[in-house]
């Protein structure tokens, strides 16, 4: 079970560890449930930044040792709204990418379909409780689901229901921080 704010969703949890592999294609590349996170993202251009700040700020262990998990991963695109020397100072704030991956990760495997029914049973919009311990708002506006961080700032999940070795991962365009 998980705590979004002051409710709760339940999350799935492996019954069995003998599942079959699931393959999900996305654009021109295939993700595999038997491979982690980063073996399936880290060598696709549109994820490069994302899998760099994994890199950079030692957060491999944290997905190593996370037992199940959902997290948003952003395309390179989302920087694209930002300057250049904008891009560099923010990719160069170690303190807030070391909190950035967390903020995207919440305990359990979630879809979309989760998503899209928890918000709607709550007048379309709930909180998920990240690793970091802060609140992600998730809203169902037009049947579109978007993450909102405490700026106000959307990314819309334009892409989801990708399995990975510990749980599953959705996509998303925008930036939204801790």
């Amino acid at each position: 079970m998980i705590l979004l704010g002051s409710q709760a969703v339940f999350s799935q949890k492996y019954l069995n560890t003998e599942m079959p592999e699931i393959e999900m294609e996305w654009k021109d590349h295939s993700f595999f449930s038997e491979k982690t996170l980063m073996e399936n993202i880290s060598e696709i251009a549109e994820f490069s930044v994302f899998s760099k700040i994994i890199r950079d700020n030692n957060l491999e262990e944290l997905l190593e040792k996370t037992s199940m998990f959902t997290i948003f991963v952003f395309e390179d695109t989302a920087f694209s709204s930002l300057s250049e020397k904008e891009q560099k100072e923010l990719l160069q704030n170690r303190n807030l990418m070391r909190k950035t991956i967390p903020h995207l990760m919440v305990p359990g495997r979630i879809d979309l379909h989760g998503l899209k029914k928890e918000a709607e049973k709550h007048g379309g919009s709930f909180s998920l409780l990240t690793l970091n311990k802060e609140n992600l708002k998730v809203e169902v506006q037009n049947e579109e689901i978007y993450l909102t961080d405490s700026e106000g700032r959307k990314a819309p999940i334009h892409s989801g229901d990708f399995y990975h070795k510990k749980g599953i991962f959705h996509i998303i365009d925008t930036l939204v921080f801790p």
